[in-house]
Parts: C-alpha cells; structure tokens; sequence
C-alpha cells in the first residue's frame, strides 16, 4: 500500500539520522581548524598539522596527540617532517634532535635532574569515521536482536558485528584495547591505530584496533547504536559505579549497573576476544586472521591482568597461535608485562570476584 511505504521510509528516514546524530551527541571530539589539517581529534587531544610527505607547504591531515595526564604543561606539535615522520611531544617538553645520531627526540630542561629526554610521538593522520563514532556490541552469545547487555567501543573499521566480506577477509590482526581510569578509549585508539604502522609483520591496513569504553553514569552516555546484519537498534549501553566502593570498579571485574547487573567487565571483554577466537581461520568470518592482542595503560592494564588471573574463556589459547608477538609492545592474551598497572598480582585469595 503507497501509505505503507511512505511511513516505512519516513521510518527508515528517521532511523538514519538517529543513527548519525546520537553519536556525535555523546563522544567528545572537536574539528581541527584548517591550518591544523581540518580533521577530527579528542576533545583532550591536540590538533597537529600533517604536512605533504613530498616536502611542499600543503597540510594533508591532521594528527592528534593525547593528553598526558601525568605531565603538566601544553603538549607541542613539532611541525618539522623527519625521517620517523610528523611528531609531537609533551606538556613541557621542546622539540629537539639528539647530538649523538640526530635521532627526533622530546627535551625537558629540568633545574634539578638536568635534561630529560623522550622518543617523539609519531603522529598518524586522524580517521573522523573512527573516532566520531561509537557503537554497541551485544555480549550474550546469539544475542543479535533481543536486549541484553551492551559493551560500547570504537573500531577502526566500523561495526565489527555486520559482514564485511572484503574487509573480514585481509584482516591479519586484532588488537583490543583497554583505556585507563579516565575513561577516553577514543584516544586510545587513535594511539593503538598508530602502533599498527609502527609494525612491520602485519600491513597496518590489516589490523583491526577496537577499543571497549566502559561507561560511567558521569560520563552521560545511556543509548548508543547496535549495528549488526539482522538489526539497527539504539540500545542501553553497560555502565558501571566510578565511585563505589571503590575508584574504577570496571578495572576489578565488578560487574555493571542495573540493568545489566549480572554481567562483569571480565564478561564483557571475554565476549570480544571470543568473536574472533570462534571465527577464525577456514570457515571462519576473519579466515586470514594470526593474532588477536589485549592491551592495556594504567587501570586498563589492572583489568587486563586480573582478567588473565581469573579468565573463564574455554577454548585453548594455545591453539589459535597467540602468543610470540613482534609488535611493537608485546602483548597477547594475558601477556603479563604491560604499561603502567597500578598494581600488580599476588597469588592470595581475596580478589575481586562475584561483583564485590
């Protein structure tokens, strides 16, 4: 019937703004001015402008550079291309080449400990796509169209739940990565899409980051979009006590607020990693896939070993070839050296567990 018509595409019509607006409400994420490069950074992130690789004066893109929560002072964007690159460096620090080898580096003049000195941080062109998108991944298994429980993340590639032949076909590697206590995972993607081109076994086309975003209720994000091959849906995302009892419960494996008050931040991150373990390699949806790594900085590092400790994953890690990494910073599945954890484990019998 016309009329029908006309509402299911006044339907799908509305659907679709939906879908392009309600991110962009919640994420924090600002538009580099046109000297900077006019793309997309995080809100805390500094816009630095991506010169042309063939040396004219042009700006390309932009780059974006996190802010360091532990060092006081504005960050620099370096603005000279050298051999590493287009950089930046630190709140505090000045752009500076090393005497010895002329190698880029960060210098901080300190009145009591002399010089500091820093590797420079590489800057990578920004994707807007990546970081101005947020979205639902159900972690019941089968639960594709119903309403359980929903973990927000970013990808680098979009929604890891719909079929992207092409795409699921040339990915070689996953890295999954948890942010810290502040929370700003889109920043940590755009770091961890930057490691993928410091690599060299994987071509960084082929890696997939995503990055979970455990919520908070201050962080005023409730509905986010599940996209997967049966539906298009707003659904209530997982958030968890940033307070009680205790700081970042998500970090101890407690489990969620109401309504999802059954499900841990262990279970949430096992159903990730388990999307891929289960579709892996002939007949599977990623058949080229050879490693899936779990990173972590601060309190998500936290997480990541005490998941480790107390992981329920069933199937073997050994068998899906996970471990032996050349990346950059070596991680796999409870590989238990990581970035800055707060803490670290003890074999004693009073871990978080159960929610408490």
């Amino acid at each position: 019937h016309p009329s029908q018509k006309i509402s299911m595409k006044a339907h799908s019509l509305i659907r679709i703004l939906l879908f392009s607006l309600i991110p962009r409400l919640i994420l924090c994420t600002h538009i580099c001015a046109k000297e900077e490069g006019s793309g997309v950074c995080p809100d805390d992130s500094i816009c630095c402008a991506i010169p042309s690789p063939d040396g004219s004066s042009s700006i390309t893109a932009s780059g974006c550079l996190p802010k360091n929560p532990h060092i006081q002072g504005t960050g620099t964007c370096c603005g000279d291309l050298t051999s590493f690159g287009t950089t930046a460096c630190p709140g505090g620090y000045t752009c500076d080449f090393s005497l010895k080898d002329q190698s880029p580096l960060c210098v901080l003049k300190d009145s009591q400990r002399g010089e500091i000195t820093m590797p420079r941080y590489k800057l990578a062109a920004s994707s807007a796509k990546s970081l101005s998108n947020i979205y639902g991944f159900p972690i019941l298994e089968g639960d594709r169209t119903g309403y359980g429980p929903v973990l927000a993340y970013y990808s680098s590639m979009g929604p890891i739940l719909t079929s992207h032949q092409k795409m699921e076909s040339t990915i070689e590697a996953v890295i999954v990565v948890v942010h810290g206590s502040g929370r700003n995972a889109d920043e940590y993607l755009y770091s961890m899409m930057n490691v993928a081109t410091l690599q060299d076994e994987f071509d960084p086309s082929n890696v997939l980051v995503i990055a979970p975003r455990f919520l908070a209720v201050e962080d005023g994000v409730f509905s986010i979009p599940v996209i997967t091959d049966e539906v298009m849906e707003i659904r209530e995302a997982m958030k968890w006590n940033e307070t009680d009892p205790i700081p970042h419960t998500w970090r101890y494996g407690a489990n969620a607020l109401k309504p999802s008050e059954t499900y841990s931040s262990y279970d949430a991150m096992d159903s990730i990693v388990q999307l891929f373990m289960e579709n892996v390699g002939d007949g599977g949806r990623f058949v080229n896939l050879k490693r899936v790594i779990v990173a972590g900085h601060s309190a998500g590092e936290y997480e990541k070993v005490k998941q480790c400790v107390q992981k329920r994953t069933n199937t073997p890690i050994s068998e899906h070839n996970l471990r032996d990494l050349k990346f950059p910073f070596r991680f796999n599945i409870c590989y238990l050296r990581g970035m800055h954890p707060s803490s670290f484990v003890s074999k004693a019998g009073n871990l978080h567990s159960d929610g408490r």
